[in-house]
């Protein structure tokens, strides 16, 4: 899971927003009290960009918001170069360890006592990562945009979904194949996989396809006007 170079994804960023209207404080939200700590005010602008610009689901705003605090808590820190040394993990495999119950408990273990032996209080940054429902709240109640109006999904969006759903599921029945092994139940060696494919099965014609054919295709055999 760790590496020792990040992906392009995940390498931290340098915040080069403009705080043109730097005596406006950000909102006092969850998401305002993450930005305060952990970046610059001009983020708060971003994510209001990024949703109503481009198109960002709340699901990816929440990944994309928990990634930068995270890149920000490890930023203000002078203990080592990323990718060297403490930091052996990216920030989306130490967003997981400290906001998902997925991982198994040594590899989360071992990503908080990195960030303790680096300076990083995880339990105050666990408190600080968020969920897709707080970043719903913060575009309702403090950038007052109606997120109820934007019900249509793109293809993306769904491969997007679904590829989220089958990781996290991935994991927990990894955890569990490995939880049997230890006890000595179902044993298996450390060096294993499992792979999660979902299936959409229509019951009326019989079509049944990956879920990924289905999210790229016109959908089953039924007459549209019957669908």
């Amino acid at each position: 899971m760790s590496s020792n170079q990040p992906s392009s994804d995940d390498t931290p960023t340098t915040s080069n927003h403009d705080d043109g209207d730097a005596d406006t404080p950000p909102c006092t939200c969850k998401i305002g009290a993450g930005i305060n700590t952990y970046t610059q005010r001009g983020f708060h602008d971003e994510i209001t960009r990024l949703y109503e610009t481009d198109d960002v689901s709340l699901r990816d705003l929440e990944h994309r918001i928990n990634k930068e605090f995270v890149t920000g808590a490890i930023r203000h820190t002078a203990a080592t170069d990323w990718g060297v040394g403490s930091f052996d993990a990216t920030p989306s495999e130490i967003v997981t360890a400290l906001h998902d119950d997925s991982l198994p408990p040594s590899e989360q273990n071992r990503i908080v006592t990195r960030l303790e032996q680096a300076g990083i209080d995880s339990e105050e940054l666990s408190k600080s990562l968020i969920s897709y429902r707080t970043v719903k709240n913060h575009l309702n109640n403090c950038v007052d945009i109606d997120t109820s109006k934007n019900t249509e999904i793109t293809r993306t969006d769904a491969r997007n979904t679904v590829g989220w759903a089958r990781t996290k599921c991935e994991r927990v029945i990894s955890r569990t194949v490995e939880r049997l092994s230890r006890t000595g139940m179902s044993t298996i060696s450390d060096d294993f996989d499992v792979t999660v494919t979902p299936r959409v099965t229509c019951n009326e014609c019989g079509d049944s396809m990956p879920i990924s054919e289905f999210i790229s295709s016109d959908g089953c055999s039924c007459p549209t006007g019957d669908k």
